[in-house]
């Protein structure tokens, strides 16, 4: 399980997931990556909804390819990647692997916003 981040933090996120600015200040443009912005937006909507349930792997899958049909194991290995570039990214202190799926960190603030803050 990945560890927590203890303190709350504040990740602002345009409302089309085009970009991003990190709870360390740092932002990240998204505008290219469709499918990042696809299941970033439904990891913020989760969290918003129910903070601290998990999305599953096959809700990640519908999410990320909407209009695809994918076998259960190809599924798992795309998200994997697509959640690993995330990461990479810098979401990696907040987003959580739990047993039943992945979620955005309980702690983290998510705050919605049409421009970027100078």
């Amino acid at each position: 399980m990945r560890r927590e981040c203890a303190a709350a933090a504040r990740l602002v996120l345009h409302r089309d997931a085009r970009w991003l600015v990190l709870p360390t200040g740092h932002p990240v443009d998204c505008s290219r990556h469709k499918l990042l912005r696809r299941l970033l937006l439904t990891l913020a909507a989760a969290h918003r909804a129910r903070p601290g349930e998990p999305l599953s792997w096959p809700a990640l899958a519908t999410a990320g390819w909407p209009d695809e049909r994918i076998l259960p194991r190809a599924a798992r290995n795309r998200i994997h990647v697509a959640l690993s570039r995330l990461r990479r990214l810098g979401l990696g202190p907040w987003l959580v692997h739990v047993p039943d799926g992945w979620m955005l960190s309980p702690t983290l603030d998510i705050e919605l916003s049409e421009a970027l803050a100078s």
